[in-house]
C-alpha cells in the first residue's frame, strides 16, 4: 500500500505543484510565443520592410536634389584653342566643375501615386499576414498547453487506477491465504495490475512528451499551466453565422483582396508608362577653365522639361499585359483563399458539433460506471460479487473516465479552432493584434501611414 500511496501522491503533486509555482495562463503562454516565435518575426519583419516601401514610394511626390563638384587636369585641342594659340598643341589647364540642380514632378500619368497605392496594399496586405500567423501560433500554443494538461490528468486517472488493482490483489492475497480465493483469480489480477503499471508508465511518459513539444512550441517550461477560461460565449451559433464573421475579419481574407488591391494598383501604373513625364527642373552650374578657356563659367536654369517615350520595342504593352495576369492572379489566390477558410470553417464545426453531442454520452457513460461499481461494492460485502468482478468495475470506469478526459480536451480544442476558422482566436483571449509590434515598430507603421 505503501508503494501505490506514493505512486499516486506523486502524480497528484505534480499535477498541483504546476498550478501553483509560478502559473502561467494560456494567455501569457500566447503573448510569449508570439513574442519569440521565428515564423512571427519572419512575416512581422516582411511586413515592416513594406512600410519602408511605402516610404520610398510617397518620395516621388518629392523633390530630388543633388550636388556636384569636380576638380583636376584638362587637356584641349580644339579648333577655339588652336585659334587663340595658333598651335596644334594641348592646351592645359586646371578645371573645375560645380553644379546643384532641383527636380520636382509635376505629372507623370498617376504612377507616382498608383505606385502609392499598390505599396500601401502590399503593407496592409503583409500586416494581415502576420496577424494570420500570430493566428495560428495562438492555436498552436493552445493545442500544447492543452495536450499537457490532459496528460497531466490523465497520469492522476492512471496512478488512481493502478492503486485500484493493487488494493485488490492486496485482498485476493489475504482471501488466498485463507483459502477463500482461487489461484487463477490471482493470476488474474496479477496480468490485470501489469497492464495497469504498463498504462501509467505509459501516461508518464505522455506528460514529459506533451512537455517536450510545448518547449518546443511555447519556449518555455510547462510550469503552472492552468485550464483556461470557458469560450462558450464567443462562440457562433450556427455554421451560416460562423461563417459570415469569418467573412468579415479572417485574416486570410483580407490579406487575399488586399493582394487584389495591389495587383490593381500596379496594372494602373503600367498605363502610366503611356504618359509623359513632366517635371520643374532649376539648376546652376559654376565652373572653371572649361574646355581650353582660361576663366569662370557660370549659368542659372529655371525648365520644365517633358520626357515622353515614343518607342521601346513595345516592352511597356508586354508590361502591362504582364500586369494584368498578374491580376487574374491575384483574383484565383483570393478565391481559393476563400474556398479554403470555408473548408476549414466547416471541419473545425462539424468536429466541434460532433463533440458537444458525444459528451453527453460520454458523461453518462461515467456516471453508470460509477453507480455500477458502488453497487458491486455493496454486493461483495454482501457476498454476491468477487474481487475481480470489482476490478471489471474498476476498469470499466477507468476507461470511461479516460475517454471522457480525452473529450474534454478535444471539445476545448475544437472550440478553439472554431475561433481560429473565424479569425477570432486573439481577440477572443483578449491578445491586442497590434502587440505583435514593439512599441517602436508601432511608431515607424504610424508615421508612414500618416
Amino acid at each position: 500500500m505503501g508503494h501505490i500511496n506514493k505512486i499516486t501522491a506523486s502524480a497528484l503533486a505534480m499535477v498541483m505543484w504546476s498550478g501553483t509555482v509560478s502559473s502561467q495562463t494560456l494567455v501569457e503562454a500566447t503573448s510569449f510565443a508570439i513574442g519569440n516565435s521565428p515564423d512571427v518575426a519572419i512575416v512581422k519583419n516582411q511586413y515592416l520592410s513594406r512600410i519602408e516601401q511605402m516610404g520610398v514610394s510617397k518620395a516621388g511626390y518629392k523633390p530630388t536634389v543633388d550636388l556636384a563638384l569636380g576638380w583636376g587636369g584638362e587637356w584641349t585641342d580644339s579648333p577655339t584653342t588652336r585659334t587663340a594659340t595658333g598651335s596644334s598643341d594641348y592646351v592645359d589647364l586646371e578645371r573645375g566643375e560645380a553644379s546643384l540642380t532641383m527636380s520636382q514632378l509635376l505629372y507623370d500619368g498617376l504612377r507616382t501615386k498608383n505606385n502609392n497605392d499598390r505599396t500601401k496594399a502590399e503593407a496592409e496586405a503583409h500586416r494581415f499576414q502576420l496577424w494570420n500567423v500570430a493566428e495560428n501560433t495562438t492555436l498552436e500554443v493552445a493545442d500544447a498547453y492543452m495536450t499537457v494538461i490532459h496528460a497531466q490528468e490523465e497520469s492522476v486517472l492512471a496512478a488512481a487506477n493502478l492503486e485500484a488493482h493493487i488494493e485488490i490483489l492486496d485482498g485476493i492475497r489475504k482471501r488466498s491465504e485463507h483459502g477463500l480465493g482461487s489461484a487463477s483469480d490471482l493470476s488474474q489480477v496479477k496480468g490485470r495490475l501489469s497492464r495497469a503499471h504498463t498504462n501509467y508508465l505509459a501516461t508518464d511518459n505522455n506528460v514529459l512528451d506533451a512537455k517536450a513539444r510545448y518547449y518546443k512550441i511555447v519556449g518555455q517550461e510547462a510550469i503552472g499551466l492552468v485550464k483556461p477560461e470557458s469560450v462558450d460565449e464567443f462562440l457562433p451559433i450556427s455554421y451560416d453565422q460562423a461563417l459570415e464573421r469569418a467573412g468579415r475579419v479572417h485574416p486570410t481574407l483580407q490579406s487575399a483582396q488586399l493582394d487584389v488591391d495591389a495587383a490593381v494598383a500596379q496594372l494602373k501604373t503600367r498605363d502610366s508608362d503611356f504618359h509623359p513625364d513632366v517635371r520643374l527642373e532649376l539648376g546652376g552650374t559654376w565652373n572653371n577653365n572649361i574646355d581650353g578657356t582660361e576663366g569662370y563659367t557660370n549659368d542659372l536654369t529655371a525648365m520644365i522639361r517633358m520626357r515622353y517615350n515614343l518607342f521601346n520595342g513595345n516592352a511597356d504593352s508586354y508590361r502591362k499585359k504582364e500586369a494584368y495576369y498578374q491580376l487574374m492572379e491575384a483574383s484565383a489566390i483570393r478565391d481559393r483563399a476563400q474556398r479554403e477558410v470555408a473548408e476549414g470553417m466547416s471541419l473545425s464545426w462539424n468536429a466541434y458539433q460532433l463533440l458537444e453531442r458525444q459528451m453527453e454520452f460520454l458523461e453518462a457513460h461515467v456516471i453508470e460506471a460509477e453507480k455500477t461499481l458502488d453497487a458491486y461494492k455493496q454486493q461483495f460485502s454482501l457476498g454476491r460479487r468477487t474481487l475481480v468482478d470489482l476490478l471489471d468495475a474498476e476498469n470499466e470506469l477507468f476507461e470511461a473516465r479516460r475517454e471522457l478526459l480525452s473529450a474534454d480536451k478535444d471539445r476545448v480544442l475544437t472550440q478553439f479552432r472554431v475561433l481560429n476558422a473565424m479569425g477570432e482566436l486573439l481577440s477572443v483571449l483578449n491578445l491586442d493584434r497590434e502587440s505583435v509590434l514593439t512599441l517602436e515598430d508601432q511608431a515607424e507603421v504610424s508615421a508612414q501611414r500618416d
